[in-house]
């Protein structure tokens, strides 16, 4: 997705939303995206194993499994070759960046997956829902991953203010974007 009108006017009607999202995972958080962007007006490819369950936009979002049948050439192809191009990825599962560092020499994070997703499918926007302290659990398992998780959560409450980033919304995001949410009840429930 693109937003347009960032940080060049007050006017909440030069703020708009287009292009192609792929979202991964079929849990209710993922269904939850898949319905926000598609209610912005983004073209949204759900991808899931199983039958998730998006209740909104149901004739707006796609859903799809991780790869498919090619009746043509009797092999299976992946969702990313079934979509296309497409601008983001969000991804509800896992987190491809490993925790490495975006930067100027090092765009892709270390991440032959984020590399092969901008050069092949031209999608410059990967973004992981899985929080670090989930990934320690998910890696170090139940038994040890809860303590390691909640070290990692004392290390950040720890860190000086001056080291965090302020996260500015754009322009025109409340009226443009939140309200447009709240007006179609795309709201996470929990249950």
């Amino acid at each position: 997705p693109k937003v347009g009108g960032v940080g060049g006017s007050d006017n909440s009607n030069d703020v708009f939303y287009t292009g192609k999202a792929v979202v991964v995972g079929g849990n209710d958080y993922a269904c939850f995206v898949a319905d926000g962007l598609a209610t912005l007006g983004i073209d949204v490819s759900l991808v899931s194993t199983g039958n998730p369950k998006v209740t909104k936009n149901m004739d707006r979002v796609t859903v799809m499994k991780p790869s498919d049948f090619d009746d043509d050439t009797f092999e299976e192809i992946g969702f990313s070759t079934v979509v296309g191009q497409f601008d983001s990825l969000i991804d509800t599962i896992s987190n491809e960046r490993k925790g490495m560092l975006i930067t100027d020499d090092n765009p892709y994070g270390g991440s032959s997956v984020l590399q092969l997703l901008q050069l092949k499918h031209q999608c410059n926007k990967y973004i992981s829902t899985l929080t670090q302290s989930q990934q320690i659990v998910k890696n170090e398992g139940v038994l040890w991953g809860p303590g390691k998780a909640n070290d990692h959560v004392k290390k950040m409450e720890s860190m000086s203010l001056a080291r965090c980033i302020s996260l500015v919304p754009s322009v025109g995001f409340g009226s443009a974007t939140l309200q447009t949410l709240l007006d179609n009840n795309v709201l996470f429930s929990i249950k």
